[in-house]
């Protein structure tokens, strides 16, 4: 039987039935398996051909195989035997990896002659399925082996990133792809990342989409993109932005202690203050950089005022969004109404207020995955409480047109999270189910605020 396809295109699977085999591929496209059972004959891919399939063969006689300046993907698990290999003038071919090919330690050429390889030949690693274990995979063996350069410039530059990838000839007559994961440190993870590194493999081994999805990604940018999206939201971001937000809140409290003790006939009243939030910090080796920011409002009631002290109860509505750099999408919005009382006290130049607060949290998750060809989103909404204390003492240097006021402060802040489990959209296994969790933060300030009298005024 003879396959000829010239200039053509061809989609499906090729099986030859009688005592010979000979399939001719010039400048074709080819999709399909070809099954050569026990014939004799030859494979000749040639002249920019491409070729995607499995090739199986179950006789020992007499074939040829020959790729010149042409790729060809050989997707069968068993060994291919042969009698003649040739590939030349930049051959291209894809060495495909699965757990059935490595667990059986199979090579996936066997010729039983001469294999001539030529100095620009490329062999490039192609994975259907995971495997966190070091392994060592029979490339070819040959009776007599011809290599036209050093068989570790033969391999293709962007191979997966996620492995450390060698070829190399253990001896005259046999070439092996010797593989292994790289450590966190070697992906170059951050703290966070590395410290699911253990758990993402785990799950790379048993989704096969996802591991052959990792598995395709050739560039670091791209994989810690991967990797990264693969990632929860981080509780240390929420804690920044719950932080920018009590402090805020706070400074409202701060604000109505100014006024009174600015003009201590007021009486007591109602206030209201609107603010607004930006956070942003950088990158580091613990953590990707986060950007988020939001509205607020505050209002409150004097419960006690008469100039010289301040006591009161207030309320705060915060609602802010807040996103991971170096991922493709993951938006978390943070929505919180909180209770709380302040209180101050004014002696002369000296001023000191506080302020403490309990809050009820909603977190909206929305998460985009972009893993090689691989994506999908997530969802989630979950709640959370979350708790605050802060203090500041000033005090106030007149001079003129202007007050010199040095002060220090010092704020706590704690939030806890209700357990949650995302929805996916196509891949159940990548959704994330997280118990309750909690975390806090204490920060100590000082500083120097400089305020103008530009004027005066009678309001209160």
């Amino acid at each position: 039987d003879t396959l000829n396809i010239t200039n053509g295109k061809l989609t499906g699977d090729a099986t030859f039935g009688g005592g010979g085999a000979v399939a001719n591929l010039n400048n074709a496209r080819m999709t399909g398996a070809l099954t050569l059972g026990s014939a004799n004959g030859s494979l000749s891919f040639t002249n920019g051909t491409i070729y995607n399939g499995a090739i199986t063969r179950s006789g020992a006689g007499p074939m040829s195989l020959t790729v010149n300046n042409s790729t060809m993907n050989n997707l069968g698990d068993g060994t291919l035997n042969l009698t003649s290999m040739s590939l030349t003038n930049s051959a291209k071919v894809g060495l495909i990896v699965d757990n059935a090919r490595v667990t059986g330690n199979t090579p996936i050429y066997n010729v039983v002659g001469t294999a001539d390889i030529g100095a620009n030949t490329v062999f490039t690693p192609i994975f259907s399925q995971f495997s966190a274990q070091p392994f060592t995979l029979r490339v070819l063996n040959a009776t007599t082996l011809n290599l036209g350069g050093p068989v570790s410039s033969m391999l293709n530059a962007n191979s997966p990133y996620i492995y450390d990838v060698q070829l190399v000839q253990p001896n005259a007559n046999a070439i092996d792809l010797v593989l292994d994961v790289k450590t966190a440190s070697e992906l170059g993870l951050n703290t966070r990342e590395a410290s699911a590194y253990g758990a993402v493999l785990n799950l790379l081994g048993e989704d096969d989409n996802l591991g052959a999805a990792l598995t395709s990604i050739a560039t670091e940018g791209e994989f810690l993109r991967g990797w990264a999206d693969l990632m929860p939201g981080s509780d240390a971001a929420v804690m920044r932005v719950l932080s920018s937000n009590a402090t805020a809140a706070f400074g409202a409290t701060a604000h109505r202690l100014d006024l009174i003790a600015n003009k201590p006939d007021a009486p007591g009243g109602a206030w209201v203050e609107e603010f607004g939030v930006y956070h942003t910090t950088d990158e580091t080796s613990r953590s990707l950089g986060v950007d988020g920011g939001g509205f607020g409002v505050a209002a409150g009631i004097d419960v006690l005022s008469n100039g010289a002290a301040l006591i009161g109860a207030y309320a705060a509505l915060e609602s802010a969004e807040l996103e991971e750099g170096g991922r493709t999408s993951a938006p978390l919005n943070v929505a919180q109404t909180s209770f709380g009382l302040y209180g101050g006290w004014v002696n002369g130049p000296l001023a000191i207020n506080g302020a403490a607060s309990y809050g009820f949290v909603d977190f909206t998750s929305d998460r985009q995955i972009a893993v090689g060809g691989l994506t999908d989103r997530l969802r989630a909404e979950w709640n959370g409480q979350s708790y605050t204390a802060a203090a500041r003492a000033t005090y106030t240097v007149p001079l003129g047109w202007i007050d010199v006021k040095p002060y220090l402060a010092a704020d706590y802040i704690g939030f806890k999270q209700d357990s949650y489990s995302e929805t996916a959209t196509t891949y159940d296994n990548l959704a994330i189910t997280a118990g309750d969790s909690d975390a806090n933060l204490a920060t100590a300030s000082y500083g120097l605020a400089l305020i103008g009298n530009l004027g005066s005024d009678d309001a209160f």
